[in-house]
């Protein structure tokens, strides 16, 4: 079973975020998320080492469409 959430935008930096949950038969639960934001979006928090923090808010748009996530989906499960 796949289970697609609406996306969101979230706080404090408005960035995009959207989840996929897959429910395979066996048992096991997968749940893949993309967002709008990456890695060149972090620098290192000298508060928690090893530990990045987000200093800007990203792209407009999420890095692949609705479609394209439900697709992912589905060839996980076969």
């Amino acid at each position: 079973m796949l289970q697609l959430y609406p996306y969101w935008a979230g706080l404090p930096l408005q960035s995009l975020t959207q989840t996929l949950r897959i429910y395979r038969p066996d048992g096991l639960l997968l749940e893949l998320t993309v967002a709008s934001w990456g890695s060149e979006h972090l620098e290192p928090d000298p508060n928690s080492p090893g530990r990045p923090r987000r200093v800007a808010v990203g792209r407009e748009s999420l890095p692949i469409t609705e479609a394209q996530l439900a697709e992912l989906g589905v060839r996980l499960t076969t």
